[in-house]
């Protein structure tokens, strides 16, 4: 008989062993689980604000390069209606107007020459930095663990 409380005593303090071992492992997955929603929180964050600066970067960019286009396209009308006045009057006399055209022509040439060029570099440099935007937006994205990866 006394062996069987002995033996009575032994399981119950193997089953309380278990269920002390048992109770502590789930606080401890509570845990990490706990600590991995704060991770995730942080991470999800992190990920709002870059994805909100990469915005203002293209409305910025966008803004810039609307900018510029218009203000060429602003100086180039000005440009060509203050050049159009002397070249108007050396064209009306007989003696000047074979070499104004010339000049003129040149001039034309030229000044859209330029203003067509100052054009294709915005618009070049406005792919260049959305291209930049988004390659930098596709690097800052998180990384999943291997077992989260699909």
């Amino acid at each position: 008989m006394v062996w069987v409380d002995i033996l009575l005593c032994v399981t119950a303090a193997i089953l309380a062993g278990i269920s002390v071992f048992s109770q502590w492992r789930h606080e401890c997955n509570i845990k990490a689980f706990s600590l991995r929603l704060r991770e995730d929180a942080a991470s999800l964050l992190e990920l709002r604000y870059q994805e909100n600066w990469h915005r203002q970067l293209e409305s910025a960019q966008d803004f810039t390069e609307t900018v510029i286009d218009t203000s060429t396209a602003t100086v180039r009308s000005v440009h060509m209606g203050i050049a159009k006045i002397p070249f108007d009057t050396l064209e009306s006399f007989a003696a000047t107007r074979d070499t104004t055209r010339i000049v003129r022509q040149t001039h034309d040439l030229i000044s859209e020459s330029v203003y067509t060029s100052i054009r294709g570099i915005n618009k070049a440099a406005g792919f260049l930095t959305r291209a930049g935007i988004d390659m930098k937006a596709r690097r800052t994205k998180p990384v999943l663990p291997p077992d989260e990866e699909k």
